[in-house]
């Protein structure tokens, strides 16, 4: 059966490789092959299996070719690399029909109208970008299948040991405790506050003044590997319970930063700065600025990219001063008895 399972995933890794090609050469294949979609179910079975023998055959560490990895590498590069572009190409949007007419659509909201070449071309745009993941998932597990009877226990590699295990997890989860003066706890409070009332003041100009300090603390978040947030369960119930509000303060303050990179771009600083020219999104019709101007579709997709790491900085840099804010609040409290 694992011979089964790997020349299962030998099949769908050439077709997807097919599919994914042939969106180069002016195809269409949701046009040529209506079904072709349905790739997306047939690359889980494998996966499934390749983790079910790697469980049956006890593998503590896999042992994978060298030519493997590689070939493994590139194609995680090369996934990464094709998600930009569809982003960039796709301005952001996908193709849609409607009473039979073409459109560029984003949930909902129309780009703008397509001629019917390019609405062919979109949806090509589209099979390729599934095509990646199609073909990286089959790699994938077709690479797990063949180094499953490698990276069993007795094949050159250590014996299943569950204390060994245990040990293991419990050395990874120890981390050190983080201490909070009252004046780094303060420090965390004021910048906080200030953040917030940026960010829901909506100034792109001082949406900008956030960028250093936000960034500063999510990169202390990262470096510094101590209890809580983000390297592991939240040290305080403050920290705990900041991470939904400043997830959606993440959401709004990228979407101004990327809104002041796209007028900076176009229009100038100036009307960056104070928010004079604006991003019009509507259902009824193509996007667009607010003093008229038609929207660059494609920069504006490619700004996306740096939006969704601005949400990514934003939410640790924001959370990692609620945790700051719910140890300096902890130490408050355990101070207050002695005083007394």
């Amino acid at each position: 059966m694992r011979v089964f399972w790997a020349a299962f995933a030998a099949v769908v890794l050439a077709i997807s490789l097919a599919v994914h090609v042939s969106t180069f050469f002016g195809v269409d294949p949701m046009a040529a092959v209506p079904g072709v979609m349905l790739i997306h179910l047939l690359i889980f079975p494998p996966f499934l299996a390749a983790i079910y023998y790697l469980r049956q055959m006890r593998a503590t560490k896999l042992s994978v070719p060298r030519w493997m990895k590689i070939a493994g590498a590139f194609l995680l590069c090369y996934a990464i690399i094709s998600a930009v572009l569809f982003i960039i190409l796709g301005e952001g949007g996908g193709p849609e029909q409607r009473d039979g007419k073409f459109f560029l659509t984003s949930h909902g909201t129309i780009i703008r109208e397509l001629t019917r070449a390019e609405f062919l071309q979109q949806q090509a745009y589209v099979v390729r970008f599934f095509s990646t993941g199609w073909t990286l998932f089959s790699a994938i597990a077709l690479g797990l299948l063949i180094a499953a009877p490698r990276s069993a226990s007795g094949y050159g590699g250590a014996t299943w040991d569950s204390s060994m295990v245990r040990e293991s997890a419990q050395s990874a989860s120890t981390l050190p405790v983080a201490q909070s003066s009252r004046v780094a706890g303060l420090t965390a409070l004021c910048v906080y506050i200030c953040c917030v009332a940026i960010i829901l003041g909506g100034q792109p100009l001082l949406n900008l003044f956030c960028l250093p300090p936000i960034v500063t603390f999510a990169v202390i978040a990262l470096r510094y590997r101590v209890q809580g947030f983000p390297h592991g369960p939240f040290d305080t119930t403050v920290g705990c319970l900041t991470i939904i509000p400043n997830f959606f303060l993440a959401i709004r303050w990228a979407g101004c930063l990327r809104q002041f990179a796209y007028v900076a771009s176009y229009l100038g600083l100036s009307d960056a700065a104070y928010g004079h020219v604006q991003v019009i999104v509507t259902r009824t019709g193509p996007a667009h600025l607010s003093n008229g101007q038609p929207l660059h579709t494609q920069a504006w997709a490619a700004l996306f990219i740096l939006q969704f790491l601005l949400i990514v900085c934003g939410l640790v840099g924001l959370t990692f001063l609620g945790e700051q804010l719910g140890r300096l609040f902890r130490g408050l409290r355990s101070e207050s008895p002695t005083k007394r």
